[in-house]
């Protein structure tokens, strides 16, 4: 039972931390687009999840998957990417929630564009016992062109650590991973 209520809290402050974003970024822009008769139909934008656990193979690099689209507007879906369609500056939010599969076990978690790397990107969890469970960030803005794709890749050095989803009885499904883009 304390395990979920630190699991739901940390959940909560990611969530906090996603409507700050969109009421300091996206709701400003909408105000002044309204003010000056803006379409802001072409504003590209996307909020996924992940229902599945995501394991991956010791030392392999792994495409995180997208099975769920919360919202998105201008961009084009991949199972376990974003193609982008119009050249800008973007912001890029991935939460995974991740659990430990033995003590000691590893999670790193970064972003690559069009099968390049992105360089500061990677953020690293290594839970100190088994069956640990925290949500980790990376975030960037990103300049990104029309036509990249953009995925988010995982990977457990010791294959200790995995992306986890957890059902709650009557509470929100909690996704393994959000990922949350928007245009600057």
């Amino acid at each position: 039972m304390k395990r979920k209520s630190l699991i739901q809290v940390t959940f909560s402050l990611i969530l906090a931390l996603v409507l700050v974003i969109t009421t300091v970024i996206v709701a400003p822009r909408a105000a002044l687009a309204a003010g000056n008769n803006q379409d802001l139909q072409n504003d590209q934008y996307t909020q996924l999840s992940s229902a599945v656990d995501q394991i991956p193979e010791t030392g392999e690099k792994m495409a995180v998957k997208f099975e769920k689209n919360v919202s998105s507007s201008d961009l084009d879906l991949t199972p376990n990417g974003v193609i982008v369609r119009k050249s800008g500056l973007y912001l890029v939010i991935a939460a995974p929630q991740v659990t430990a599969s033995m003590d000691g076990g590893c999670l790193d978690l970064w972003l690559n564009v069009s099968g390049n790397d992105v360089p500061n990107s990677n953020v690293q969890l290594c839970q100190t016992k088994a069956s640990e469970t925290n949500v980790i960030l990376s975030q960037n803005i990103l300049r990104l062109d029309k036509g990249d794709v953009l995925q988010v890749i995982a990977s457990s050095p010791n294959n200790g650590a995995f992306l986890d989803a957890i059902e709650v009885p009557d509470e929100p499904l909690i996704p393994s991973i959000i990922f949350t883009m928007v245009e600057q």
